[in-house]
Parts: C-alpha cells; sequence; structure tokens
C-alpha cells in the first residue's frame, strides 16, 4: 500500500471514537483527527498507533517538544496550535495545515488544555525577537560556540555523532540519538525563528537542554552557524501541506 494511502487510513476515523453533533467543536475534531492514534485520553493508545514507526507520546505528561516557554510552565496556545499545523519531522506526526481550519485548530487547541493537566492554564505568549538583517555574518561566531555548546551530543560536524550521543535518553527513559543537522529534518522547524527557539527553549522529553544561558546575540550566532550546517529545504516541517487550508470544520 502506498504511504500517502496508508497515512490517510490511519487518520480516518475509527471504531467509537465519535462524538455527537452537540458536542464542542474542540472534542469533535479531537476524536475524529486525533483520537485514532493518541487514544481519547490523550495516553497514545489509539487503535492505530501500534501500526506507527514510533509510539504517539503520552500527552499527559504535559511535555511538549517545541515550546517558547520554560519546561515548567504550560505551553503557549502558538506552542500547541503550531505542532497541530506543522506536526512534527521526522515522527508520525503529520500537519493538518490545509485539513484543519484555523478555527477547528483553536477548538483542538482548548480542547487539549482540558485534557492535559499541565497545559490547563495558558502563559502568555512571549515576545520572541527577530532575526537579525545581517545573521549570516555571524556564522564563525557560532561555529566557536558549537564547539563548545553543542558537539558533545551532535558532534563537531553536526552528524549527531559527538561523545555524549551513546548516553542519551529520551523522556520516557529510552535511548535516543541527536538529530543529524547535515541531513535528518527538524523537529522544530527549518527558519531561523524556530532554531532560535529550539537553542533558546531546548526540545523537551528529547534530550535537547535549554540554552538560555547563553546571551541573544550568542543564541543567533548558533542559528546562523546551524543553518550553514542544513541541507536545502522548504522552510517548514514535514508533514505540512503548505496550500490555503479548506474549510472542514
Amino acid at each position: 500500500m502506498p504511504a500517502a494511502a496508508l497515512l490517510l487510513l490511519l487518520l480516518l476515523p475509527v471504531g467509537p471514537a465519535r462524538a455527537g453533533d452537540g458536542a464542542p467543536l474542540g472534542q469533535r475534531v479531537w476524536l475524529e483527527s486525533c483520537a485514532t492514534c493518541h487514544g481519547t485520553e490523550g495516553a497514545g493508545d489509539g487503535p492505530s498507533a501500534r501500526h506507527l514507526s514510533a509510539r504517539p507520546p503520552d500527552l499527559r505528561t504535559g511535555r511538549l517538544a517545541s515550546r517558547s516557554t520554560p519546561w515548567d510552565q504550560a505551553p503557549t496556545d502558538e506552542d500547541l496550535a503550531r505542532t497541530i499545523r506543522r506536526g512534527v519531522a521526522g515522527s508520525p506526526m503529520p500537519g493538518f495545515q490545509g485539513h484543519l481550519s484555523p478555527a477547528a485548530i483553536d477548538a483542538l487547541t482548548g480542547h487539549l488544555r482540558g485534557l492535559v493537566e499541565r497545559w490547563a492554564t495558558p502563559p502568555p505568549a512571549p515576545a520572541l525577537p527577530e532575526p537579525p538583517a545581517e545573521l549570516s555574518t555571524r556564522a564563525a561566531e557560532g561555529q566557536a560556540l558549537f564547539a563548545a555548546a553543542c558537539a558533545a551530543c551532535h558532534g563537531p560536524l553536526g552528524r549527531g555523532d559527538g561523545p555524549a550521543a551513546a548516553f542519551l535518553v529520551d523522556g520516557e527513559g529510552a535511548a535516543i540519538r541527536p538529530r543529524d543537522l547535515r541531513r535528518e529534518t527538524l523537529r522544530g522547524g527549518e527558519r531561523p525563528e524556530d532554531l532560535f527557539r529550539a537553542v533558546s527553549f531546548g526540545l523537551e522529553g528529547r534530550a535537547m537542554p535549554p540554552f538560555g544561558y547563553l546571551s541573544e546575540a550568542e543564541r543567533w550566532a548558533l542559528v546562523a552557524y546551524v543553518q550553514t550546517l542544513r541541507p536545502a529545504r522548504a522552510p517548514w516541517a514535514v508533514g505540512v501541506d503548505p496550500r490555503p487550508h479548506r474549510e472542514l470544520r
């Protein structure tokens, strides 16, 4: 069966995961589009989960890799919505941009707040800085910072083969390896602001720590250097349909 057909099959509503017409929109979208993999309560035990290359995470832990808040705080609404829109590159989680309307995604974000205790109270959205106009000129400074702060895991050339790589575990305690920055897609996205967010706040549950102790200028320099390692690809995470959305909900 072609991969696209298999993915569509996995996303189809399965069995009892349905809600009546009078149910809130977020609940209906969750049960019709998400519960087949994530399970009705977000435990990662949906009927399609066993067919995936990696089990869906237990959302009840409250861990979210791509975020713009410290790990001891809830993610912002935009953090949740961005993950829904784009999906998670390098994982079975597809993007729903182009498949769910903005209203449906907003409603789904609200449903997740009620489903995951740690996410119940949304924090104010932080004001993240814009990429500097001269970002590319900072790559040499970023290379030195990468050698000092990142190479232990990602390796001196960014291939995910640093001396500490063999000892890393994810949020569930399973062995995990760093991304090969030269070849693999990045879970948080490819744009400079995505890289800055990942450097600043880390990737919760993915063994990527936050580097907020570095100055803003130093974090942008790291972004500039990592961009020199990246292959040419579209500036969104794999799985996203960049076409205009269709009003499905």
